[in-house]
């Protein structure tokens, strides 16, 4: 269903408010349903984000999975025997799966970038880290990484994006970049200050660790509109030979676990979440540390898009989890 007069008011004073209160100077919600409904809400003037860990499932999942689905390489495989940089290291016995999954005891995030000078040098850096053992359920940037450079051994991801998944989703050249063709636009939100690049970023991915890898990672660097994310979210909620991926694959990243998360996305709880109280409990989405989110109900294919640039502005980070969690709510209640 789409919104009556009332609640369509009601969600765009949401997102004024958050503006209002310092939370973000740019902000986009989107809802869609695959049924062709779609309606969006804005509130500031850009229209590219920096979508930041939306990286991980929109593209790098989808990439990996669609090799996997060809017979290239499966989810049994350690990134050893695929990946130079990791074949011999202690992380080199991880599986494609573990990683996907975070179950493969890297750390969450280090300053790699602080030391490395080159792509190769960063990709190193992170495959000779020794997995915590046994590995816990933890959420990992550096297992995106060697994801990304798994999935770039023989193209870039900015080609496969724009040659593989750009077709499949219906892309417009001017919907999506990464980083290093985003630009300084005016259409493209700022992301705030980067001490260690020492100026404000703009069409330069926040990520500094992906920064060094050619602003082209697993974990982050795709700049897009809420239609292009929402295009490449619909790969996932169709059927799955439009999206060249197996239907088990597609079951196992799209299904819940009991513990722990699906294949390249995250779930609702336990606990308190971002997604909101009202979320459905098979309710699978993702986190992006700029401010960006996505929550998918593939039992009713309906979406929740939201992108903001909340790194930019001096807001309190827990005030804006608290608005966003309230702003999901607000939209779920309408759906139910």
């Amino acid at each position: 269903m789409c919104p009556d007069p009332g609640n369509a008011s009601a969600i765009q004073g949401s997102l004024e408010r958050g503006r209002n209160q310092g939370l973000f100077g740019h902000a986009t919600l989107r809802w869609f349903t695959t049924g062709g409904r779609a309606q969006t809400w804005k509130t500031g003037c850009a229209e590219l984000f920096d979508v930041a860990s939306l990286t991980k499932p929109l593209v790098t999942t989808l990439l990996v999975l669609q090799d996997c689905s060809r017979g290239i390489y499966s989810l049994d495989t350690a990134i050893g025997d695929l990946l130079p940089a990791a074949h011999g290291k202690p992380v080199g016995s991880v599986t494609l799966e573990a990683l996907l999954r975070h179950r493969s005891g890297l750390p969450a995030w280090k300053p790699w970038y602080a030391s490395a000078t080159s792509t190769d040098a960063l990709v190193r850096a992170v495959a000779a880290e020794v997995p915590e053992t046994p590995a816990p359920t933890r959420y990992s940037d550096a297992g995106f990484i060697l994801l990304g450079a798994l999935a770039s051994r023989e193209r870039p991801l900015a080609q496969r994006l724009a040659t593989e998944l750009a077709p499949l989703a219906g892309l417009a050249a001017d919907q999506y970049a990464w980083a290093q063709s985003a630009g300084a636009s005016r259409h493209v939100a700022p992301s705030g200050f980067c001490a260690w690049r020492q100026r404000m970023l703009r069409g330069d991915v926040h990520d500094a660790n992906a920064a060094v890898l050619g602003e082209i990672a697993g974990h982050a660097g795709l700049f897009a509109t809420a239609e292009a994310v929402e295009a490449l979210c619909r790969l996932w909620l169709v059927p799955p030979a439009t999206a060249r991926l197996s239907p088990s694959l597609r079951e196992q990243a799209l299904s819940v676990p009991n513990d722990g998360r699906p294949l390249g996305w995250d779930r609702v709880g336990p606990g308190p979440s971002q997604a909101g109280a009202n979320a459905p409990a098979g309710a699978v989405g993702h986190l992006g540390f700029t401010g960006t989110s996505v929550w998918l109900d593939p039992a009713t294919g309906r979406g929740i898009i939201l992108l903001t640039n909340r790194t930019v502005a001096p807001g309190d980070g827990a005030a804006f989890r608290r608005w966003r969690a309230a702003l999901h709510d607000q939209i779920w209640s309408i759906w139910s």
